[in-house]
């Protein structure tokens, strides 16, 4: 989208919360491509206030009063994007947010480039979490996985190469394409074309769903295929 029509068409935000909000919205109006719509104070307000302004991000304060009124907000026809603002990155909290239907995690102390990041991926229904977020989420749902021996793995997962599941064991980890990079001294361009073919492969569309994926079918360590496909794909491998 250009400049332009970021200005013309800001991204709606709706604030959730009772602390700091006149801050919060100077902060975030700061950049010409959002535009706060109202601010609700408690649970039900918020879902009254997004029936009828129907903003394309919630921003709420996971503290909020009420705030189990807000799970009403997924059975809306068109619910809006939420982004949960939580005290500390920590399991609970975590828990709650994805409950409550968040698509986005940020922590009430993320540098406003961050929280401007997450508003505009919840807008466009993208999933967006901090790395450490990430990692505490599939943590999380490993507790609830059986055990297995990991032998048998899905056809998609022996499709991929020795370095993609190198990667997806460092995404599963909750490592950012910077870190991901400096780890194996490659380009952080490289690492993204890895991620779209890793994508491609295992039919995900973002890095916790692929992290899920990865918990689930047991490539955590970066070694997830028989030994005698591992080195088929090592031969296959040209980026190593």
């Amino acid at each position: 989208m250009s400049a332009m029509g970021t200005v013309l068409n800001p991204i709606c935000v709706l604030i959730a919360g009772r602390q700091g909000c006149h801050a919060l919205q100077r902060l975030i109006e700061s950049n010409h491509g959002f535009r706060i719509t109202g601010r609700a104070v408690d649970g039900s307000t918020a879902v009254a206030m997004t029936r009828r302004l129907r903003p394309r991000v919630l921003l709420l304060d996971i503290t909020l009063p009420k705030w189990d009124e807000l799970t009403s907000i997924r059975q809306m026809e068109s619910p809006p994007g939420v982004v949960a603002m939580v005290d500390s990155l920590e399991r609970k909290q975590i828990v709650e947010a994805l409950r409550l239907g968040a698509i986005g995690i940020v922590s009430k102390r993320a540098a406003p480039r961050v929280l401007r990041n997450s508003i505009r991926m919840a807008s466009e229904g993208r999933y967006w979490m901090e790395a450490e977020t990430l990692g505490i989420l599939v943590e999380t749902f490993r507790e609830f996985l059986p055990h297995s021996n990991g032998n048998v793995k899905p056809p998609a997962a022996c499709d991929l190469t020795a370095r993609e599941l190198e990667i997806v064991a460092r995404v599963a980890a909750g490592l950012s394409n910077r870190e991901v990079s400096e780890e194996f001294s490659i380009s952080e361009r490289t690492v993204k074309h890895h991620l779209t073919n890793i994508f491609s492969k295992v039919g995900v569309s973002n890095r916790v769903s692929l992290a899920l994926f990865a918990t689930n079918h047991h490539l955590t360590n970066g070694y997830g295929c028989p030994p005698d496909l591992r080195r088929q794909a090592r031969r296959a491998d040209v980026s190593l």
